[in-house]
Order: structure tokens, then C-alpha cells, then sequence
């Protein structure tokens, strides 16, 4: 399977993965494509039953990459993102002006989201190395998801206001049903049958919370983001393609989005000079950047909760910022309506069964080795289950 990832050169001129050169993370990619499952599921297994650091210590190696995970990290970001899951919605409409242009909000975002980026690489020592084989080409695939994750954002911009935060956070939630189509579709990954029990639930949610709503701001918020929802299966689609088949870092293609969405949100804007920017952001003031940087941040909580502890953790999470959600409206405007309080369990429900139930391995995987070692793998076929 390697041999068949790196080519046939591979098979007489080298030998061994590297993670510095990216055959390793080439490897896993393939292995998730040609499994049917997710990189990380397949990143997770390695991580798992890789060496242990205390032998590589005892030979001398360098522990790299999956080494560096550490459970009270991910534990303090899962924290950090249930808090931001669930304070953002009150924080946009406590701090927003109603006449804010929804389209600045996305540009600053945007713009945050590059600074926060930078900041990381430069952090790590990694700038220059995730931007040293970048082609024009490579870049073009971030044209796709960014454009559509803009038009996303500012659907969500249209809808915070115009529905309680409970809703927007569950009818948010809806997402993961045409993320899991449009994956299926473009990789095919499978679905186990708990998963497509959650994906129901989310759907049934969605409709008896939507139903519930009425008049005709709010009908147009519930629309925007149902239709914000249906669209962001296209745009992880078109992410997952190019992390995994170019060994995209996640930093450096966040900065490629934000570079392609903001000459669309210029044009959209139809802003021509630079004395246009003063209108396009008219009535902001100095809290206005309050939620816009919260809501940069979330995407590097989820990357770190997943790094750390894997998907189930970071659904694990998510129903967290639900609870607190329900427990700040619930204290601010008196206790939740019947469709509310049924709409957040079984949204809470079904993105914690869908986060907690991937499909089984098609094979067992050997036990661990004391140490944290497997056993040799002298089949293709027990390789296959790695």
C-alpha cells in the first residue's frame, strides 16, 4: 500500500517513511482513501501503536508528530471550545450592532483568522517549510471551499440575530449531515448505523425547531442557516481533498482560504477605494471585535481538541456548549419551551453518537505490544488493518 502511495520508485529507492518530506503523512492520506475512512481515524491507529517514546528515547531516535499529543492539553481545549460553542451566539448579539455590514464581519474574521495562523507556524519554526513546495496550482483548490465558507459565514451573520441562541446552535448542528453525504460521495466514507441514527436525529431536529419558529425575520434567519448547513458538506469535501492529497497543512491552508475569500467579499461589497472601507465598516466599535476574534478561535480549539483527543472528544465538547447554552437562555429569559428542551437533547445526542461510533475496521488490529509497540506486520492484510 505504500509502494502504491509513493509510486514504484519507491519500492527499489527507499525504504523508509519520513515525516520531514511528507511520505509518512503521503502514506496515511492513502490508507484513509483506500480504507474508507477518515485520516484521522487512520493517524489515531498509528498513534496508538507506533513505537513507544520511551523506546525511541533508549535508541536514540527523535519522537516527531504524533509524540507530541497530550491529554491535558486537549482536555483544557475542549473546555476552551464548549465555552466558545456556547458563548458565541450571545456574545454576536451583546456585542453587534444591528447595522453592522454583515459582509465586514466575515472580512475581519477572515483577517484574524490569517494573523492567528502566522502566529502558530512562526510559533512552531514550520513557516517556511509549509509554504516551500506551494504551486499555484495547489493553491487554486482553496478557492472552492473558501468562497463557499464565506457565503457561510455570512449566512450565520444574517441568522444570529434573528432566533434564540438554542436554536441557532442546533439548527447549526445540521451541518453534519451533508458533511457526511458529501464526504461519502467524494471519498467513500461509510457511516455505521449509529451514525445514520444520529444524522436522522439531527435531521428530525432541525425540522420540529424550525416548525416552532415563526414570523418572518426569523423564517428568513432559520433559512439562512439551514442553507449555510446544506453547503458546508462542499466545502469540507473540497478542505479534506486537499489536506490529504497534498499534504496541506491545516495553518497554511486557512491562510489560503482567507486569501481567496477576501477579494470576493471586496467585490461583493463593491468596494472600489480605499475610502470604502471606511463605510463598509461603519457603526463598528471596539467591542464589535469581541466575537469576531472568539469566532477565529474556535476553529484552532477544534483542531487542538482533535489533535489531542480525537473526534469523539471534540463531539463530546460540542454537546457541552449545547448544555450551556440551554442553562444561559434558561437563567436569562426564563426556563426553555418544550420544543427547545427536546430540540437540544436530541441534537446533543446525536452529535455525540455520530462523534462516538465510526464505522468498525474491516479487520482486527493486533493487540499492543507491552510499551506501546505491535507486533511485526508480516501480511498485507494485517496491514490493511492498521
Amino acid at each position: 500500500m505504500f509502494v502504491k502511495a509513493q509510486g514504484p520508485k519507491f519500492r527499489k529507492a527507499r525504504k523508509l517513511l519520513k515525516w520531514e518530506d511528507g511520505t509518512f503523512l503521503d502514506a496515511i492520506a492513502f490508507m484513509a482513501t483506500e480504507l474508507s475512512v477518515s485520516f484521522d481515524e487512520v493517524a489515531m491507529k498509528v498513534a496508538r501503536y507506533g513505537p513507544a517514546p520511551s523506546e525511541l528515547a533508549a535508541e536514540g531516535g527523535v519522537v516527531k508528530g504524533f509524540s507530541s499529543v497530550n491529554p491535558q492539553v486537549g482536555v483544557f481545549f475542549c473546555v476552551l471550545l464548549a465555552l466558545q460553542y456556547a458563548a458565541q451566539p450571545f456574545l454576536i448579539k451583546s456585542f453587534i450592532p444591528e447595522n453592522v455590514n454583515k459582509v465586514s464581519l466575515v472580512f475581519a474574521c477572515e483577517c484574524v483568522k490569517i494573523v492567528i495562523a502566522l502566529v502558530i507556524m512562526i510559533g512552531e519554526g514550520s513557516l517556511k517549510a509549509n509554504f516551500k513546495n506551494w504551486t499555484p496550482k495547489v493553491g487554486l483548490l482553496s478557492v472552492v471551499p473558501a468562497v463557499v465558507y464565506a457565503g457561510q459565514n455570512f449566512l450565520l451573520q444574517t441568522a444570529y440575530g434573528s432566533m434564540d441562541s438554542v436554536t441557532f446552535n442546533c439548527l447549526n448542528q445540521t451541518k453534519l449531515v451533508s458533511t457526511a453525504l458529501c464526504v461519502y460521495l467524494f471519498f467513500g466514507v461509510r457511516q455505521s448505523f449509529t451514525q445514520v441514527v444520529a444524522l436522522g436525529g439531527l435531521l428530525l431536529a432541525g425540522v420540529m425547531l424550525s416548525m416552532d419558529e415563526t414570523g418572518v425575520e426569523t423564517g428568513v434567519g432559520v433559512a439562512a442557516v439551514l442553507t449555510a448547513s446544506a453547503t458546508s458538506g462542499v466545502a469540507s469535501a473540497a478542505t479534506q481533498y486537499s489536506l490529504q492529497a497534498h499534504r496541506r497543512s491545516s495553518n497554511a491552508m486557512t491562510i489560503e482560504m482567507a486569501l481567496a475569500a477576501i477579494p470576493f467579499l471586496i467585490s461583493s461589497a463593491g468596494i472600489t477605494s480605499v475610502a470604502d472601507f471606511d463605510v463598509l465598516f461603519a457603526n463598528w466599535t471596539r467591542a464589535t471585535w469581541v466575537p469576531v476574534i472568539t469566532s477565529a478561535f474556535g476553529g484552532i480549539f477544534v483542531g487542538q481538541v482533535t489533535k489531542h483527543l480525537g473526534g469523539v472528544a471534540k463531539g463530546f465538547a460540542i454537546v457541552g456548549g449545547l448544555v450551556l447554552t440551554g442553562i444561559v437562555q434558561s437563567a436569562a429569559v426564563g426556563a426553555l419551551e418544550v420544543q427547545h428542551l427536546v430540540g437540544l437533547v436530541l441534537v446533543a445526542w446525536s452529535t455525540y453518537a455520530h462523534a462516538a461510533n465510526p464505522p468498525k475496521p474491516i479487520d482486527r488490529v493486533p493487540p499492543p505490544r507491552p510499551g506501546g509497540a505491535v507486533s511485526p506486520v508480516s501480511s498485507p492484510q494485517k496491514m490493511k488493518s492498521v
